[in-house]
């Protein structure tokens, strides 16, 4: 919508008794909005939206929960998301709200367990999966279930608990091939990156072990390979791949503090006597070897596929035994007993040293393969597997045990953030305000980095804007500000939300913010989404008016006016459920924005006049819909003009409380009359006149001080306005 100029002599007159007068009472050839709004729209603070912006995006630290945090990614299954969403919380409670957290399952799935590692005194045990997410049980908590404690960044292919009590993970990092090494301090509830393999060429680790507290080794995939001597605080590459002839290594064991033992692919078995500088191999099979476990007295055994390989020398000779299932872990329990397990869900078990076994627990671990088990000092043993974890008593070496069976289903939890400014007369009549908070990057890892500066952290800042300038106001409606979380997944936060709507509640209109950080179309616009000759009409109109009035550099274009090229974007979750208009303000040329779902979407590339000009739009209309400044008239008003100083044109608003002659003029500082702007009977209400810095004779006023006055009743009234050409 192009911008106009009233006639000299006419001004707007708007009245807002319902949301459908508010868009069609407006005459043409005139600009209506509610007068009264213009000082609040004023009160949007760019430096305030820049700030959401910079801190959402990970621009800035920001204070989480009494610390100080980084949010360089909102995606819904990133941990940093759960840090956005306080965030939200903290900014809202602290402009006087009392925000919700409405929870909803973004995904129920089946995770994949891959790693086991048991404390010390055997009442913890840990369970990680190859999503990275840690799963932890205690006896103090009577093995009742696991808990989710910590994701870390890394599937999880080994847990390690370590003699000093630091927990480890071997993992292959997302989203990548390459190795990591993280460790834990804390029992599992906060992770550091001991060693990222991307920066020395160390690919998937899939094992780790310890002699004792300082030597031990990491190995992994194309035959990579870290050993540390320090208890794992630092880690070396000492062993070149192609020792290994770049096969991947599967299991591990240590019987000395530099006598080291690799199994891998292709049957190989390999060793070590100076801390995996050099290796020696042998092939015993021609099938994959996964596994490999000694114990002191030098019995050891090696697990494959559907083979095992005992010695009774210290590894100098290795003796074969055939197995009905494929085999992917195994452990010495004392010099004679050794456990196995792998494909069907079996635990398989050995009294002669790895020569003879028989099947320990018979339907104790389910039926799912089992990837990695650990046996403690209680002897009690832990297995986990696809989504199972099995625990299985002492008894097992009986033929009589105990056992249990836990089953994971891992949840991924969404929150949209709910606040409202209710209103006083009508609060049943509510406008939603929304925009998502989570962000993408399909160019990389989610995980990592997704900062969403444009997407939409924009949007978001402006709904946080628009809800600060309304906090303490006087609504005749109530507003309802939403922040979803996993529209980039489908719209789900807000499908969630819509579909448990109050049906009590009547929603007069949505208002959607969606990628408004800058002009990437180049058309000087805003674009508007709403279906033309539907109710989407209505709440168009107004906020074309709203972008007429007070968005002064960047005007609202209807660009999306049909059904069928409607951006998906969360007003479009409201269809179906609420029957009400759901629109959407969105950048002109947003497809074509270079940073779109990048992990360059950074606030140096948000264009803050533009983001300001879309939270002037959104407030104007949310305020007219929700009866800002409405209430009976009492006595004459002259309000400061807007924008003071101007350039080409400005608002005047004035009150009149009832039918009176008035008089509108404005003088230059010697008192001479530039313009007449109004001379005649007027009704009783709220006006804006739009002057466009002409003089009476047509021609532009100069720059300079001019003075606005009023006469109306007996009353006089004047306001400085400040001409800049």
């Amino acid at each position: 919508m192009k911008l106009f100029k009233p006639h000299i002599g006419a001004a707007a007159r708007f009245a807002l008794p319902a949301l459908a007068a508010a868009a069609l009472m407006a005459p043409a050839g005139t600009r209506a909005q509610p007068c009264t709004i213009c000082d609040l729209v004023g009160r949007i603070d760019q430096a305030s939206i820049a700030r959401t912006i910079r801190d959402l995006s990970g621009e800035d630290s920001v204070l989480v929960g009494g610390t100080m945090e980084l949010i360089n990614t909102r995606y819904t299954f990133s941990p940093q998301k759960w840090l956005a969403m306080q965030y939200l919380v903290d900014r809202a409670s602290a402009y006087g709200y009392s925000p919700e957290v409405q929870r909803f399952a973004v995904s129920v799935a089946s995770p994949e367990l891959m790693g086991v590692a048991l404390s010390q005194g055997n009442d913890s045990v840990w369970v990680g999966s190859i999503e990275g997410k840690i799963f932890l049980s205690t006896a103090s908590g009577g093995w009742g279930g696991f808990d989710l404690v910590a994701t870390i960044d890394g599937r999880v292919n080994e847990l390690y608990m370590g003699l000093n009590g630091k927990l480890m993970a071997a993992c292959k990092a997302k989203g990548s091939g390459y190795g990591r090494i993280l460790s834990s301090i804390d029992g599992g509830l906060s992770w550091n990156v001991d060693k990222d393999g991307s920066q020395v060429g160390i690919y998937s680790l899939n094992t780790i072990t310890f002699f004792d507290d300082r030597f031990g080794f990491a190995a992994g995939d194309y035959g990579s390979f870290l050993n540390t001597a320090d208890g794992g605080l630092s880690w070396w590459v000492d062993a070149a791949p192609s020792q290994f002839s770049y096969r991947n290594i599967n299991g591990s064991a240590a019987t000395g503090p530099v006598h080291f033992w690799v199994v891998t692919d292709g049957g190989y078995l390999f060793e070590s006597v100076n801390r995996g500088y050099t290796w020696s191999g042998r092939r015993l099979t021609t099938s994959r070897l996964a596994d490999i476990d000694f114990h002191p007295s030098g019995r050891g055994v090696i697990a494959g596929d559907r083979v095992v390989f005992s010695t009774a020398d210290g590894g100098g000779t290795w003796a074969q035994t055939a197995m009905a299932t494929d085999l992917r872990c195994v452990r010495m329990v004392d010099s004679l007993t050794a456990l196995a397990a792998g494909g069907g869900g079996s635990l398989w078990m050995s009294e002669d040293g790895g020569v003879t076994w028989r099947e320990a627990a018979e339907g104790c671990s389910g039926e799912k393969d089992i990837w990695r088990f650990a046996a403690g000092g209680d002897e009690r043993v832990w297995t986990a597997g696809r989504n199972e974890i099995s625990t299985v008593d002492p008894g097992w070496r009986t033929g009589d045990p105990a056992c249990g069976l836990y089953e994971i289903s891992d949840t991924t939890w969404g929150a949209n953030v709910v606040f409202r400014r209710e209103g006083w007369k009508d609060p049943g009549r509510r406008v939603i305000l929304c925009g998502h908070y989570d962000s993408m990057n399909r160019a990389g890892d989610p995980l990592l980095c997704a900062s969403g500066a444009d997407d939409n952290a924009s949007g978001t800042a402006c709904v946080l804007e628009c809800a600060r300038v309304l906090a303490g106001s006087a609504l005749e409606k109530t507003v309802e500000f939403v922040l979803f979380d996993a529209e980039e997944l489908g719209l789900v936060g807000s499908s969630n939300f819509a579909a448990g709507v109050d049906t009590g509640i009547v929603y007069e209109g949505i208002i959607n913010l969606d990628m408004v950080g800058a002009d990437y179309g180049g058309t000087g616009d805003i674009s508007l989404a709403a279906v033309d000759g539907t109710i989407d009409t209505i709440l168009a109109r107004l906020l074309l008016d709203s972008s007429e009035a007070y968005a002064i550099e960047y005007p609202l274009d209807w660009l999306y006016r049909s059904e069928s090229d409607q951006p998906m974007s969360d007003n479009l979750a409201f269809k179906g459920f609420v029957d009400a208009p759901a629109v959407l303000l969105i950048e002109s040329g947003f497809r074509d924005n270079p940073h779109y779902h990048n992990c360059t979407d950074l606030f140096e590339f948000i264009d803050m006049a533009y983001v300001r000009d879309v939270a002037r739009t959104a407030l104007g209309a949310v305020a007219a819909i929700a009866g800002y400044g409405a209430g009976p008239i009492s006595r004459v008003v002259l309000h400061q003009n807007f924008p003071n100083p101007f350039f080409s044109s400005t608002q005047i608003r004035f009150e009149i409380p009832e039918r009176m002659r008035v008089g509108l003029s404005v003088y230059d500082v010697a008192g001479r009359e530039v313009a007449r702007l109004i001379d005649e009977f007027v009704e009783p209400d709220r006006y804006v006149y739009l002057w466009d810095g002409r003089n009476d004779s047509g021609a532009k006023a100069a720059s300079g001080i001019y003075f606005l006055r009023l006469k109306a009743g007996g009353a006089t009234l004047a306001r400085k306005l400040v001409i800049v050409r």
